[in-house]
């Protein structure tokens, strides 16, 4: 089983062209703490919990603790 690393992040919306592809936009420097690469499954937990695949941040986006998902 995979190591569980739990940490709080801003949750904002993602562009539209990401919209029910699943994906889960965080900051590189985020990934790399937390031991991801890009395409890798994370659990998002809030008030329901989903899956997402982790991938690159969208330039404004780098460096700040933000997810972007889709609605």
């Amino acid at each position: 089983m995979a190591d569980k690393k739990i940490s709080k992040l801003q949750v904002a919306n993602a562009r539209p062209e990401d919209s029910g592809r699943g994906l889960a936009r965080l900051s590189r420097e985020y990934m790399a703490g937390h031991g991801l690469q890009q395409g890798d499954v994370v659990e998002i937990i809030g008030k329901r919990s989903t899956a997402a695949r982790a991938v690159d941040p969208y330039p404004e986006d780098e460096g700040l603790e933000v997810i972007r998902l889709d609605g």
